[in-house]
């Protein structure tokens, strides 16, 4: 058989040690582990994870990266309802963690590693609540309650600077349909929330990315008007004083799922736009939005944990009650430079 010397006119070279920095391209044999080394770059590539244990929409979720996040809570149509179960995800497998103390949907998350995080807002089955979880890595417990009840709405940020933007109203059971998407910006400090500036529009199922309360990006939802609602394309930031206006997205994203611990590198997944389901995703540099590459199983209320280079989303709806369409799909995203092994002996 023909080797790469034969082939390409190289040798790979043998080394006791990875190198420090290697390049894109670069090919190395460790002499050490006896295998056969590489430098790749993933262009914002998407893999197949382990499925959740549970399959759930409208799950809550926070983390670190794509080895390492927390979902929370959700529904299962006709199964029960709402959910009050959580799981830990460790890069290959979820593993149950103990129940959160409420029973609700609709949840957002807040918390860049697994260790210290919350979820807020929700609907129980008769009324839209303000109640609030923190996770300590062991178990969940009561936090500061939101002002406003509300769900539907996107948090984001560490445990003790997350911000709380946009959400709706919902009357108890349900009756008269959905209430008017809130203008009304909250921040936490660890124990209570405040709010704070006016968002300069109301919306439904905003996706937001942040490192606290006082730098965070929102984009996407929808907006409740008359005669007739329409899909956000616009999106805004807050610095702590008041809100600016920030790039443009070239979709809603309404009820999909943010991934990036930063009001300048975010990414936004999935969706549901107007159609049942999307699989769209798009990247954020802090100036523009950009179009990246689709996820596999498109869908809406899913939740989303980890940074711009390193994303997991999970769980999710297709909306089609013909077949199962509650889903436990785990999805991994790869953005920038990674070592791989290609061979070993």
């Amino acid at each position: 058989m023909a080797d790469l010397k034969e082939i390409k006119g190289l040798n790979i070279p043998a080394r006791a040690s990875d190198p420090t920095n290697p390049v894109a391209g670069e090919i190395w044999y460790n002499t050490t582990s006896n295998t056969t080394k590489g430098r790749v770059y993933y262009n914002g590539v998407w893999s197949t994870g382990g499925a959740t244990n549970t399959q759930v929409a409208y799950a809550a979720g926070f983390g670190a990266s794509k080895d390492s996040a927390i979902t929370a809570s959700g529904f299962i149509q006709d199964v029960g309802g709402n959910k009050n179960i959580s799981e830990e995800y460790d890069g290959t497998s979820w593993t149950a963690n103990p129940n959160m103390g409420s029973t609700l949907r609709n949840r957002r998350g807040a918390g860049v590693t697994v260790s210290a995080g919350l979820v807020s807002g929700g609907m129980s089955t008769t009324n839209t609540v303000g109640t609030v979880e923190e996770w300590n890595g062991s178990s969940w417990s009561g936090g500061g309650g939101l002002n406003t009840a509300r769900a539907y709405g996107d948090t984001d940020g560490p445990q003790n600077s997350a911000g709380y933007v946009g959400g709706s109203y919902f009357p108890p059971g349900g009756a008269g349909g959905e209430g008017p998407a809130y203008t009304k910006y909250e921040e936490y400090n660890g124990s209570s929330w405040t709010q704070s500036s006016t968002l300069p529009y109301g919306a439904q199922g905003m996706l937001a990315f942040g490192n606290s309360s006082d730098d965070l990006l929102a984009t996407g939802g929808l907006r409740y008007t008359s005669p007739a609602n329409y899909n956000i394309t616009t999106s805004i930031y807050y610095n702590g004083t008041s809100w600016t206006a920030g790039g443009n997205i070239n979709s809603s994203h309404r009820l999909g799922a943010p991934a990036g611990q930063s009001s300048t590198a975010a990414v936004a997944v999935a969706g549901s736009p107007g159609a049942p389901s999307s699989a769209g995703v798009e990247t954020y540099d802090g100036t523009s939005w950009s179009q990246g590459n689709d996820i596999n199983n498109g869908r809406y209320g899913l939740g989303g944990a980890g940074s711009s280079t390193s994303a997991v989303v999970f769980n999710g709806t297709n909306g089609d009650v013909t077949s199962p369409y509650m889903f436990g799909y785990t999805e991994e995203y790869n953005f920038g430079a990674a070592t791989l092994t290609v061979s070993s002996s």
